[in-house]
């Protein structure tokens, strides 16, 4: 056939995850960086932090049963968390 081809492969994540801790007021940073993985941490009470590495956006997911309390927080504090991370 011919020579063999070399595959580069990006192992980097192409985004970080943190779940929002409204006791301490702040988000806490997942340990898994594919959507896959984040799965179990998309429940109903819970925020989810977002950063697209890759694009450099920031997503808020808001579980239904979130408190309108643990929302604010999330939008007073996701974009601190957005710049430290990019």
């Amino acid at each position: 056939m011919g020579e063999s081809e070399e595959w580069e492969i990006d192992l980097q994540p192409s985004f970080i995850a943190y779940k929002l801790n409204d006791k301490e007021e702040k988000f806490e940073k997942l340990p898994h960086s594919i959507a896959e993985e984040i799965h179990p941490y998309l429940l109903s009470e819970n925020i989810v932090l977002i950063i697209d590495m890759e694009n450099q956006n920031a997503y808020i997911w808001e579980g239904s049963a979130a408190s309108i309390h643990m929302k604010f927080l999330a939008a007073r504090i996701a974009p601190t968390v957005r710049d430290l991370s990019l």
